[in-house]
């Protein structure tokens, strides 16, 4: 995979664009993997994709986000750094996304 996207940008400066968007890099590198896997593998991949998706969209709520920082207000005595709430919401996420998976894997073998 890493010679994904130095071909990708590459392509793209020959091709005249200035700018490379991230979300169109994953895109590209998403098509790119998504395309080598068998039917089973991709249809595996969206039920994974949609438990994530379900599980992000209710624990990642604007409120309950919202809730975290006062809570971290009250807790530290000050409001969180764009830094500090972005390592903590992606080290909730990847915890979440863990069970997830794990609930996915179970229910698979039930």
């Amino acid at each position: 995979m890493p010679l994904i996207l130095p071909h990708f940008v590459r392509r793209q400066k020959q091709s005249g664009g200035c700018t490379v968007h991230l979300q169109t890099i994953f895109t590209f590198i998403e098509e790119d993997i998504m395309s080598q896997l068998s039917e089973e593998q991709r249809a595996l991949h969206a039920q994974i994709s949609t438990a994530a998706d379900r599980a992000v969209s209710q624990a990642f709520t604007e409120d309950q986000v919202a809730a975290r920082v006062r809570d971290w207000e009250r807790g530290l005595g000050h409001a969180p750094t764009t830094a500090e709430l972005a390592t903590y919401l992606l080290h909730e996420m990847r915890g979440l996304l863990e069970d997830t998976l794990f609930e996915f894997m179970d229910q698979r073998q039930h």
